[in-house]
């Protein structure tokens, strides 16, 4: 009998907190502000659930960036998207944690302008010294540029490569020119469209961000940048 009345604690205990994670609501709040300039931006933030269904939109303030969502749904993922034609079409994974009561979450957005010419260098080279091949876990550090080139398929860029060295100019032009294309073929098999991208190489080191004057820490070596440069919008 106490074996029985313990079951049914633990299954009524369960059901009043599935019921009340189920009844809980939870808000997101936080501001906008343009990555460039630091400034505010006054944008729509659109959320989307797992399906892909878009929930709900609000607006950020103009003057501070500010933004405040509710409705959110504890152990729930949501995808958070900025769809304005001035700025880079991104999406952001938030996932509520677990609770029954209610909660107020922040986290702040940066947006990046879309302007023809304007360039962006790869964070972490995907490339070992003097090779043209994408190093073992180069996804990690690809795919967020994957998101982005799909969510702007009417954006067109220019992948261009810069040399390790200035030791061989000839050896330079062919190693860029490859690297620019394995990083082409890479994002077109992860569903990028070919014509979205153009590719360059150089012979020549680049003067914005050359090989460091002094020693460099043990083990670290100089890799040639890589840049996405737009194109056309």
């Amino acid at each position: 009998m106490k074996k029985f009345i313990t079951i049914c604690f633990i299954i009524i205990a369960s059901f009043s907190l599935t019921y009340s994670q189920l009844n809980t609501v939870v808000s997101l709040t936080g501001s906008i502000k343009n990555e460039l300039t630091k400034e505010p931006v006054g944008i729509d933030v659109r959320v989307f659930n797992g399906e892909g269904k878009q929930i709900f939109v609000v607006k950020s303030n103009s003057k501070d960036g500010y933004y405040f969502m509710t409705g959110l749904k504890p152990d729930t993922t949501y995808y958070i998207r900025f769809n304005d034609f001035s700025y880079f079409a991104n999406s952001y994974e938030f996932t509520v944690p677990k609770t029954n009561k209610y909660q107020e979450y922040s986290k702040d957005f940066t947006v990046t302008p879309k302007k023809e010419g304007m360039k962006f260098p790869l964070k972490v080279s995907p490339f070992d010294v003097g090779k043209s091949n994408l190093r073992a876990g180069s996804d990690i550090i690809l795919n967020e540029i994957v998101s982005i080139l799909k969510l702007n398929r009417r954006t067109e860029f220019l992948i261009k490569a810069y040399p390790d060295n200035s030791n061989d100019s000839e050896f330079n032009s062919k190693l860029t020119t490859e690297r620019a294309e394995e990083l082409k073929e890479y994002f077109i098999s992860k569903g990028v469209r070919p014509e979205q991208l153009n590719i360059e190489g150089s012979s020549n080191l680049d003067t914005e961000m050359p090989p460091p004057v002094g020693k460099q820490a043990k083990g670290k070596k100089y890799r040639g940048p890589i840049y996405l440069q737009i194109t056309k919008i």
